[in-house]
Parts: C-alpha cells; structure tokens; sequence
C-alpha cells in the first residue's frame, strides 16, 4: 500500500516538475521574444528602460503574492468563502495549493522577469555604448543596476507580503474571480447609488 502511494507520489512531482519545465520554457522564450521585439522597435532609451522597470516591477509584484501566499491564514478565507465573499473561494483554491502558486510566483515568473530584464538591460547597453570601454562600464554599471532593484524591491515587500497576506490574496483572489466581478461592480453601484 506504502509503495503505491510512494509511486502516485513520485509520478506526481515528477509530472509536476515536466509541467514547469516546459512551462517555464516557452513562456520565457515568449516573453523574451516580445520584450525584445518590443525594445527594438522602441526608440527613445527611456521607453526601453521604462519597459526594464515593468519587467523588474512585475517580478517583485508576483514575489509577494508567492509569499501571500505562502503566510496566508486559510481560516478566514473559509469563512468569506461560506458567506459566499467575492474571490473567496478562488482564493481558497489558492491557498490550499500553495506550495505550487508560491513556486509558479516566486520562481517560474521570478526567474522569467530576470531572464527578460537581463536582456533588456544588454539591449541598453547596446544602444548606448559607442566605445568598447563605454560598453564594458555600461553593462557592469547595468547589471548592478538590475540587480539592486530586483533584490531590493524583493527584499523591501518581502515584510509587506507577511503583515498583509490575507489581505493581498483576497485582492489576488477578487481579480482573478473575473466570473464574479459583474456581481461585485453591480453590488458597489447599488451602494453607491442608495
């Protein structure tokens, strides 16, 4: 009995593991040939660097719905699910996956916006350095760049993430309920309108 439940184990992180794999793969690839596309056809240098800080900004943004979601309480997450809360019980899906959202966040959309914005700091680098000496200096100056405002954005939501789990993945779980969100703006204008 051990055995079978020891192989579905195995055979589920196995697949769990292909899933990100491939998943990472292509979205990558994707993402990387969009984002450069785009930073070509960009020619202002501040329209590239603009786009670097949304790459940057993005992963910091999935960062801490990784950690939400990790230090989420589910408790009150039932009970908005009972009253039948908006994003509730999307929320609550969340939750109880939450080793694989806070690995799809943090790790799969982390390293993908550090993929991207690496190349993208080289594309800058490329349109801005004219002597070989430039470049050398203006991509190790970028690269601190990139680095310091990844690490350092991650670092100061990382306590952010922590003290507003709750309420960060009920917002997660609202904007992803996207079949309730008639009933949600519909409730607010009744409101509103009374």
């Amino acid at each position: 009995m051990k055995n079978r439940k020891n192989e579905r184990k195995s055979k589920g992180t196995l697949r769990h593991i292909l899933i990100v794999f491939s998943g990472t793969f292509f979205c990558a690839t994707l993402v990387s040939v969009a984002t450069n596309a785009a930073a070509a056809n960009l020619k202002p240098i501040f329209l590239v660097f603009l786009l670097l800080l949304a790459v940057i900004a993005i992963g910091v943004l999935f960062d801490v719905i990784g950690v939400a979601t990790v230090g989420a309480n589910i408790v009150p997450c039932n009970a908005r699910a009972a009253r039948k809360a908006p994003g509730a019980v999307v929320t609550l899906k969340l939750l109880k996956k939450a080793n694989v959202v806070a690995n799809f966040c943090c790790d799969v959309v982390g390293d993908i916006c550090g993929i991207v914005s690496g190349a993208l700091g080289a594309t800058l680098v490329v349109i801005i350095g004219e002597t070989v000496l430039d470049t050398v200096l203006i991509s190790a100056l970028m690269a601190g760049l990139i680095s310091a405002l990844t690490v350092g954005g991650k670092a100061a939501m990382k306590g952010v993430a922590i003290r507003y789990a709750d309420r960060i993945m009920e917002a997660v779980g609202i904007l992803l309920d996207y079949k309730n969100w008639n009933k949600l703006f519909s409730a607010k204008g009744k409101t509103e309108g009374d």
